[in-house]
């Protein structure tokens, strides 16, 4: 169990580290479309059309490889204070349960995005080329961020179950990761 364990968080550590990384390069050449866009929009008043649908779908990539990353390290928008009041045991449990249907909710919406990537093989992306080197290219292609991440998501939501199960049955074991989430966000 120990060496799934580790071999798990070891393939967490290494995925989410390149979609990071990836993600910045994302973000970089979303931002020199978005500084092109304005440009030609406002300076010579000639919009491309693709420009937009190129920088849309730079983010749904960007976000869903980030995605599991923020589930990781617990970056979501909560409130804590409650849950820092309850004795540790509790907190455990709490996290334990929360992180369980968390992870039935991800598996749910990876079948989901399983059915929508397939419907857009059938069709372009609207303000994108419909070929790129002469490669038709599909909203399908934008699409397949959603089951990338839902299964990155699925990864770190078994490590973070086993982590909370260890901790629960007394070993603090779970508590050391090669990646650890940043001190502000830990639960205990």
């Amino acid at each position: 169990m120990s060496a799934l364990f580790n071999l798990l968080m070891r393939f967490n550590d290494t995925a989410l580290r390149i979609g990071r990384s990836i993600s910045w390069v994302l973000i970089a050449v979303m931002t020199a479309i978005v500084l092109y866009q304005v440009f030609f929009r406002y300076a010579l008043n000639n919009a491309p059309s693709w420009s937009e649908a190129a920088s849309r779908a730079l983010m749904v990539w960007m976000t869903f490889l980030l995605a599991p990353t923020a589930y990781r390290w617990g970056a979501y928008v909560s409130i804590d204070f409650l849950t820092h009041a309850l004795p540790r045991i509790i907190r455990i449990l709490l996290s334990l349960v929360i992180n369980v249907v968390a992870l039935v909710l991800i598996v749910e919406l990876l079948l989901l995005s399983f059915n929508f990537v397939d419907r857009g093989w059938n069709k372009t992306a609207a303000g994108l080329p419909t070929s790129i080197l002469g490669i038709p290219f599909k909203v399908a292609y934008i699409r397949l961020a959603m089951p990338v991440g839902f299964i990155l998501m699925i990864t770190v939501g078994v490590e973070l179950i086993i982590k909370d199960a260890l901790r629960l049955f007394g070993s603090r074991s779970g508590d050391v990761t090669t990646e650890t989430r940043p001190d502000y966000m830990l639960l205990d």
